[in-house]
């Protein structure tokens, strides 16, 4: 890792990592939607690849206007959302649990990608960044939120979400 000097350096390295996370969905999304049984749940999470698709494009162009060439940094956080799914894959048998555990993740990858955009976005408001930097990243930070709320209905309607109703 380069040294981490400025809030420009922390700028870039937090985005760097936010497009590891942005590249690595891509796959990640894909897997999700193949493995699903339910179809709500399929198209939204193949829904989702193709703005994340789109997402990481954006980064690209960030990278750009800030005079970097796009490189990533890798995210712990991610690796190990992604290595507790594969986990309760491993353990059950149930299609329907794999299906709200992987609804579950990805609410809480999408809380990840909605706070790490908003801290580039404060740190870009900060170093008095253009349009060129902001736009993007506030365009991806709406999409990261509907992504999020259309999860969390698709959660309250599955067959977790239903047994969780009936225990409050």
């Amino acid at each position: 890792m380069s040294d981490v000097d400025t809030l420009e350096d922390l700028f870039e390295h937090e985005l760097a990592g936010l497009y590891y996370v942005e590249t690595e969905l891509i796959d990640v999304l894909d897997e999700l939607a193949l493995e699903s049984r339910n179809d709500e749940i399929k198209a939204a999470f193949a829904d989702h690849r193709e703005e994340t698709r789109e997402h990481a494009t954006r980064l690209e162009d960030v990278f750009r206007a800030v005079g970097e060439s796009s490189y990533t940094v890798r995210s712990s956080t991610l690796d190990g959302l992604v290595e507790d799914r594969q986990r309760v894959v491993e353990a059950t048998n149930d299609p329907d649990l794999v299906d709200s555990h992987s609804v579950a993740i990805g609410r809480r990858i999408e809380a990840v990608e909605i706070e790490a955009y908003e801290s580039l976005l404060r740190m870009a408001e900060e170093l008095d960044y253009e349009e060129d930097v902001t736009e993007p990243l506030e365009k991806t930070l709406d999409e990261e939120e509907d992504a999020k709320e259309k999860l969390s209905a698709i959660g309250k309607q599955s067959r977790f979400g239903k047994l969780l109703a009936k225990i409050r």
